[in-house]
C-alpha cells in the first residue's frame, strides 16, 4: 500500500485548531509505520491523541513543546486486536450457559458476567482490547453473546446467536425430531431474531453454511459464520463474501491452506481463540501461520483487527475523531519475534511490558 502524502487544506486547518485548543494533555506518538486498517499505510507515521480521541493519524505532524512525545522508530502501530470468539467466564462448562429449550432469544451472556472477567493481563499482553463471549452451539436460537471491552472496562451485549449444527438439530429433546426442529426453525426462529442487524450462526458443514447464509438473507441481516469447516468451499456459496467467517483455531497445514485459499478469493476471515475458562491462545500466532500458508498479509492483519471487530458488532479502523485504541509492536506484527511495545486505550497508555497494566 503506497503511503499517503499531504492532507487537504481544510483538514490541515482543522488539525491546527485542534492542536491549539486548550484542555487535556496532547499525546504525540511517532512510529516507523502506521497501518490504519482502512486501506492507508504511513511510513513514517504519527498519531496525535487528546481527551481519549485521535486528532490525527497519518504523516508526521508538528506539535508544541508541551505535548507528551513518544517515539518508536522501528515500531508498527495498528488497531488493537479483537478475539472474535470465546467462551470466557462461562460458569457452566458442561452446557456453556445453555438451557433445555431450543429457542431462547431472551438469554444474554452479559447478564452472567462479572466485572472481574475484564481484568485480564493475558489479553493486554498480546494487544487484545476486546474479546467476544458466545453461547454454545446447542440451541437453534441461543440469545445474545457479550463483548468484554477492556478499553472501556465494560461488558456490553453482543449479537443474536443461532446454531444450525448437528448439536442444535439433535433429536434427544423436545420436539424430539429433526422435522420438529426444522419446523421451529421455519416458524419460530424468524420472530425470535427479527430486527437483528447481524446474526452469529454456528454452521460447520457446507450445507449448514448454505442454510445459514440463506436464513440471514431472508432476515436482511449480516451473517457471522462460526466454526465453518472446508473454508475453501465458501467462495462458491451465495452471500459468503458478505459474511464474516470465524473458524476454529488450527495448526493443520491442510486447513491453513484452505483458509488461505478462501481469503484470496474474497472470504473475510476473523481470528479467534475459542478460549474457555482461561484465555491462552496467541492470536498473532494463528494469523502468522495463515499468512505463511498463503493468506495475503493485509487480510491476515484485518483478520486480527477490522474483521474480528466486525464479527463482534464493533469497528476497529483508526481515523481522526475515533477512539484512541491501538497497539504498537516492535516490528512486523506477523513476525512473532516482534515484541509488543505499547497498548493505548481511552487515550492513555494502558500497558507496557516493563510496567505492566496501567490503572
Amino acid at each position: 500500500m503506497r503511503p499517503r502524502s499531504s492532507r487537504a487544506l481544510a483538514a490541515a486547518v482543522a488539525l491546527a485548531c485542534a492542536l491549539g485548543a486548550p484542555g487535556a494533555e496532547l499525546l504525540s506518538i511517532e512510529v516507523g509505520t502506521i497501518w490504519t486498517g482502512a486501506g492507508e499505510t504511513f511510513s513514517p507515521g504519527c498519531v496525535l491523541v487528546r481527551d481519549g480521541k485521535i486528532l490525527h493519524v497519518g504523516a508526521p505532524a508538528t506539535v508544541g513543546a508541551d505535548a507528551v512525545r513518544l517515539a518508536f522508530p522501528e515500531g508498527f502501530l495498528m488497531p488493537s486486536l479483537t478475539d472474535a470468539h470465546t467462551h470466557l467466564a462461562v460458569q457452566d462448562r458442561a452446557d456453556l450457559n445453555e438451557v433445555a429449550v431450543p429457542i431462547y432469544p431472551e438469554f444474554r451472556i452479559a447478564d452472567c458476567l462479572t466485572a472481574s472477567v475484564i481484568k485480564s493481563g493475558a489479553l493486554y499482553e498480546e494487544g487484545v482490547l476486546a474479546a467476544y463471549v458466545s453461547p454454545g452451539p446447542r440451541q437453534l436460537v441461543a440469545g445474545r453473546g457479550a463483548v468484554i471491552d477492556l478499553a472501556a472496562e465494560t461488558v456490553a451485549p453482543g449479537l443474536m446467536t443461532m446454531s444450525l449444527t448437528g448439536a442444535a438439530l439433535r433429536d434427544d429433546r423436545e420436539p424430539m425430531s429433526r422435522a420438529g426442529l426444522g419446523l421451529l426453525l421455519r416458524e419460530k426462529a424468524p420472530g425470535a431474531v427479527a430486527g437483528a442487524p447481524a446474526l452469529r450462526i454456528f454452521a460447520a458443514e457446507p450445507n449448514e453454511v448454505e442454510q445459514a447464509l440463506a436464513f440471514a438473507r431472508a432476515q436482511n441481516a449480516k451473517a457471522v459464520l462460526v466454526g465453518c469447516t472446508r473454508l475453501d468451499m465458501l467462495p462458491a456459496l451465495e452471500g459468503a463474501a458478505d459474511a464474516i467467517v470465524v473458524p476454529a483455531p488450527t495448526v493443520a497445514p491442510r486447513e491453513l491452506g484452505r483458509m488461505a485459499e478462501a481469503s484470496r478469493k474474497g472470504i473475510r476471515i476473523a481470528f479467534a481463540s475459542w478460549a474457555d475458562s482461561v484465555w491462552e491462545v496467541n492470536l498473532r500466532f494463528l494469523a502468522a501461520l495463515a499468512h505463511r500458508h498463503g493468506m495475503p498479509r493485509e487480510e491476515a492483519l484485518r483478520g486480527l483487527t477490522v474483521y474480528a471487530a466486525e464479527a463482534c458488532g464493533r469497528s476497529a479502523a483508526l481515523a481522526a475523531g475515533g477512539p484512541a485504541e491501538f497497539v504498537i509492536y516492535g516490528g512486523d506484527p506477523l513476525d512473532l519475534r516482534s515484541p509488543l511495545r505499547l497498548v493505548v486505550a481511552g487515550g492513555a497508555v494502558r500497558y507496557r511490558p516493563e510496567g505492566g497494566v496501567q490503572p
